[in-house]
């Protein structure tokens, strides 16, 4: 995991450099596991990964210049889809 592609594989994201759509999200990720249980990190990398695939998956719902999101505009955005489709 890292910015530069000639160093690791994937983005801090888990996106897979080069590769659009592409995501990683397990234990090869990290480039270094510690001497302890790294199940709630990668749990957390998991999340992360998955809160940037919805909101590259929701038209519109990607501000300029920000690459990283969480889930609450999707959770809102979901919400008035709901409302719009209840009011056809």
């Amino acid at each position: 995991m890292g910015a530069d592609p000639a160093q690791s594989v994937v983005d801090v994201s888990g996106q897979v450099h080069g590769v659009d759509g592409l995501y990683v999200a397990d234990a090869s990720v990290p480039p270094t596991a510690a001497a302890v249980n790294t199940g709630l990190t990668i749990i957390a990398l998991a999340l992360r990964t998955a809160e940037k695939i919805t909101h590259e998956c929701i038209p519109g719902r990607r501000p300029r210049g920000k690459t990283y999101h969480c889930l609450q505009c999707c959770a809102s955005a979901t919400e008035q889809r709901r409302a719009d489709l209840a009011g056809l």
